[in-house]
């Protein structure tokens, strides 16, 4: 969760489940979060993945993403 510090934090939606850092809402509850740019591992973008289960943080191009 994030520490109080009186600085307002921002809420990222994700709707990775199978995240540890999951929380209701969609709403990621991770301290940090670390978005990798893999420009050039990819062929398509990312809103054509769809439903599909991500299992590592490659599947889901958030290097904060812990497998629950």
């Amino acid at each position: 969760m994030a520490k109080k510090t009186g600085q307002k934090r921002t809420a990222v939606k994700c709707s990775v489940d199978s995240c540890y850092y999951w929380g209701s809402g969609n709403v990621c509850q991770a301290d940090a979060i670390m978005v990798k740019n893999n420009v050039d591992q990819i062929g398509f973008e990312i809103g054509t993945i769809g439903d599909l289960e991500a299992r590592t943080s490659e599947d889901t191009m958030c290097a904060t993403y812990k497998p629950k």
